[in-house]
């Protein structure tokens, strides 16, 4: 029920790419500027999707998470 939650969540998000020439850009904290930080902006975000994405992989090499724990 986490993981869907997730996806549903990553859905949201994702309404609010920005398409840019390069890639895809986040805006950050108040929706005033694209924002590339780890916190609000893109990096943030792009660490979130590729969880989502990955779930189904064992978990533990995730940066500043837990889930190694769950496990034990």
């Amino acid at each position: 029920s986490y993981l869907e939650e997730a996806r549903r969540t990553a859905g949201g998000v994702l309404v609010y790419a920005i398409p840019r020439p390069t890639g895809i850009g986040f805006p950050g904290h108040n929706l005033l500027r694209n924002c590339m930080d780890f916190a609000t902006g893109s990096a943030g975000i792009a660490l979130f999707l590729h969880r989502v994405a990955n779930a189904k992989q064992k978990p533990g090499d995730f940066n500043f998470t837990l889930d190694a724990l769950l496990d034990s």
